[in-house]
């Protein structure tokens, strides 16, 4: 708690010596005492004393929750851990004046987030939904994500997610800002949620359609199946594929049917979002893949290319050389190269696994020119 309040996440230990000061237990130490009989011989008397245990916070560090650090500094292993403890520790007073005095850091978020699933947290939501403003309306996610832990009783529940409600249906917004909104409605584990998606199911909004779809995906909500089936009508297409991948996700004998016959009777983009989608389950979804490239179809087998595109496992990219090599029609050929090509393409973004220093080119080179060698 001390840790959060002060915003400290590397702090000195002298100074949390002093915060744990009142928790550390004695620890009592056998002595041997000695006291004179009647007859002036002395005695030998066996008796305890209070003496000052090892501390808390060596006990902490050799139980690995603190890391210690150079010029005694310490800090928790991992921020959750401080979060946690925080928030439990605070569920016990009044801080949420100290709280919103704070800079808005890791600690902080974690320690609220925690006081909420322990504790009463209802002036500090409400204090936070009224200073939650646009553009970012950083507050109001904040107190959204308090959703996935907080009792279902908490009194300001229900205000928090009207408010977030109202942020995924505002088209004005960026869509992956509303997707913050959409992932707390979906981690909350709420069960009016899924009926919320299932009505955003039938939007005017695109956007909002699209976002319900994912929704509906996440939480795995089976009575949706028919209204994500009915979006297959509509001219969007990133509506459509958002459907395929929800009933993909879904995953359940009757979507990936509903699945399979989009990638067998619908349009060409439709038959490449449903091949893309099987590609994310892995038991029937890889089957039909696998059978997929076999089929007469033309449309079928170069859809189910981009499907495989998706996979990096060794019998996917032999299925794609084989339609690149065997298939005899040029189009499935074609969309076979690309996508094999693109999959020699690294993206310099994307963070990828470095060699071994003793193996590293540029570390041997500057290594030599000191005339020295390196090794594992």
């Amino acid at each position: 708690m001390q840790v959060s309040l002060s915003s400290q996440p590397l702090f000195d230990s002298q100074a949390a010596r002093e915060w744990v000061r009142s928790f550390e237990p004695p620890e009592e130490l056998p002595i041997e005492e000695t006291e004179e009989d009647a007859e002036g011989e002395k005695q030998r008397k066996k008796g305890k004393i209070k003496a000052p245990a090892p501390g808390l916070l060596p006990k902490m560090a050799d139980s690995g929750l603190l890391t210690s650090h150079p010029r005694n500094r310490m800090r928790f292993t991992h921020s959750v851990f401080g979060g946690y403890l925080a928030g439990r520790a605070l569920s016990g007073y009044q801080a949420t004046e100290a709280l919103l005095a704070e800079p808005l850091w890791t600690g902080k978020v974690l320690a609220m987030r925690y006081l909420a699933a322990h504790g009463n947290a209802a002036p500090l939501a409400e204090k936070l939904l009224e200073t939650s403003a646009p553009p970012l309306h950083r507050s109001l996610l904040i107190v959204g994500r308090w959703l996935r832990d907080a009792p279902r009783q908490a009194p300001w529940r229900g205000k928090v997610m009207i408010s977030l409600a109202a942020l995924l249906q505002d088209d004005g917004l960026p869509l992956g800002l509303r997707g913050q909104a959409l992932a707390a409605f979906a981690l909350s584990q709420d069960p009016s949620v899924a009926v919320l998606f299932r009505q955003f199911l039938t939007s005017p909004s695109s956007d909002v359609t699209r976002l319900a779809a994912f929704g509906s995906g996440v939480i795995q909500d089976s009575k949706s199946i028919e209204h994500l089936e009915a979006l297959f009508g509509l001219s969007d297409t990133f509506v459509r594929r958002t459907a395929c991948l929800a009933l993909a996700a879904i995953g359940t004998t009757q979507a990936l049917e509903i699945v399979a016959t989009s990638l067998l009777r619908g349009d060409e983009d439709l038959r490449r979002a449903a091949a893309e989608a099987l590609s994310n389950h892995p038991g029937e979804g890889y089957a039909m893949l696998k059978e997929g490239a076999g089929m007469e179809d033309l449309l079928v087998r170069r859809a189910v290319v981009y499907g495989l595109a998706r996979l990096d496992y060794p019998w996917a990219v032999e299925l794609l050389r084989k339609l690149q090599l065997e298939d005899d029609q040029w189009a499935v050929r074609n969309a076979a190269t690309d996508m094999l090509d693109s999959k020699q393409i690294i993206a310099p973004r994307v963070p990828h696994r470095l060699p071994p220093a003793s193996e590293s080119a540029w570390l041997i080179g500057v290594a030599g020119k000191y005339g020295v060698g390196v090794t594992p």
